[in-house]
């Protein structure tokens, strides 16, 4: 079933469902990189039961490290993300996502006005804290990539009118290091629920976000 639903989502990034993904490319090699993980995981822990698939959506904060000049910050709620978490030990997992992000940041006189599209994935490696019986929360580090396209750029005039910014477009792509932290519960013996809080810095041009989700696996 897992492997389903990622072949799916694979095959829906072509031709004409490229309005629901703008970066298809990208994001079929992500997806074609996690069923291979899906396939993988689901036939060789399947009777451990380590492995769990499901969906995260977000709300996120965005900035932008822009070599051209500042720019606002963005927000924005994302729909699309796939989640999986592999278990390689009591107190230790590893949890990767994929997913998609669409904002736009307004303009001013210093500030850069650009819509943006982020197409990305990460993996990270997170440990148990017991802090206490009630309170075990995940904290993790890792690493991911990401590709993200700026389009409409442009700044205002003193009298506000809309002046083209140089370059009025522009795309990158860039790995960006991850932190993040997880507290997760039994919905029952097929779900279970968490609550999921990363940042994720670029290595260079790209864009640096906070975001928080809460996940469902199965």
């Amino acid at each position: 079933m897992y492997c389903f639903i990622v072949l799916l989502l694979y095959c829906c990034t072509y031709n004409k469902y490229n309005w629901l993904f703008c970066h298809g490319v990208v994001l079929r090699k992500l997806l074609l990189i996690i069923s291979v993980f899906i396939v993988w995981a689901s036939t060789s822990h399947a009777e451990e039961k380590v492995f769990r698939v499901g969906l995260m959506p977000a709300i996120s904060t965005f900035n932008i490290i822009d070599p051209f000049g500042p720019t606002a910050t963005g927000n924005g709620f994302s729909l699309l993300n796939a989640v999986g978490i592999l278990d390689v030990g009591r107190d230790s997992r590893l949890i990767g996502s994929v997913g998609y992000d669409k904002f736009t940041l307004g303009a001013s006189a210093s500030n850069i006005g650009q819509d943006v599209a982020r197409t990305g994935g990460s993996v990270s490696y997170q440990s148990m804290f017991r802090f206490t019986r009630e309170f075990k929360p995940w904290v993790g580090v890792g690493l991911g990539v990401a590709s993200e396209s700026y389009k409409t750029r442009y700044t205002l005039s003193s009298g506000g009118n809309s002046v083209p910014a140089s370059p009025p477009e522009r795309s990158v792509n860039n790995i960006f290091a991850v932190l993040n932290i997880s507290t997760e519960w039994q919905v029952n013996k097929t779900f279970d629920m968490g609550v999921h809080l990363q940042y994720e810095h670029p290595s260079g041009d790209g864009t640096k976000t906070l975001r928080i989700g809460i996940y469902i696996v199965h």
